[in-house]
């Protein structure tokens, strides 16, 4: 190959060379976010009569107690598209009755932008007691990240469980709204 060859193909791949050094690497990987957060719910039914009623009939909204959120999820998936994986979030009501919920859910992730994550859950919560239950839940959420690993979370989503009788009624539904926020820690394994 003559001097005058090699240096055009030199000058025409470098580019070529460069752009392929600062893109990001493709293909699957594993992601993993752990979060601590406070949240809050509201019943949409108080059947129960529970402290906390925001108005005068069963049917009146009240809130539940305030609660801490631990959780974990781990998805595989292209760096540039959705992630699929599976979550595992323990709450523990902060005052009232104590009581904790068990929630493993299937999660859709997608990172919009570096510093950006949102994800969707569907779960099935499992109030472990003092009267164990088994419920629904679906939420969306997300974290925007200050560093490559550490940032902030926002989660809201809806919940509903089926309750023992009452007077009025032979069985009972709970609806609850709730959202939390708090602080996640964010790993990636890149291909």
């Amino acid at each position: 190959m003559s001097p005058r060859v090699r240096l055009t193909v030199a000058l025409l791949s470098a580019p070529v060379a460069a752009a392929a050094a600062e893109a990001p690497p493709r293909g699957a990987h594993l992601h993993a976010v752990a979060t601590a957060a406070m949240g809050q719910a509201v019943r949409f039914n108080n059947p129960y009569r529970l402290e906390r009623q925001l108005g005068a009939t069963p049917e009146s909204l009240s809130l539940a107690a305030p609660y801490a959120d631990l959780g974990a999820l781990l998805t595989h998936g292209r760096l540039s598209g959705f992630e699929h994986g599976g979550s595992l979030r323990v709450a523990f009501a902060l005052s009232g009755i104590t009581q904790s919920v068990v929630v493993p859910s299937y999660v859709l992730l997608r990172r919009w932008t570096p510093a950006l994550e949102a994800w969707a859950r569907v779960g099935a919560p499992y109030v472990t007691g003092p009267n164990p239950n088994v419920g629904g839940e679906l939420s969306l959420g997300g974290a925007y990240l200050f560093t490559g690993a550490l940032g902030v979370t926002l989660e809201a989503g809806v919940s509903g469980f089926y309750g023992a009788a009452t007077r009025e009624v032979s069985a009972t539904f709970v609806p609850l709204a709730w959202v939390q926020a708090g602080v996640a820690l964010d790993w990636e394994v890149l291909p």
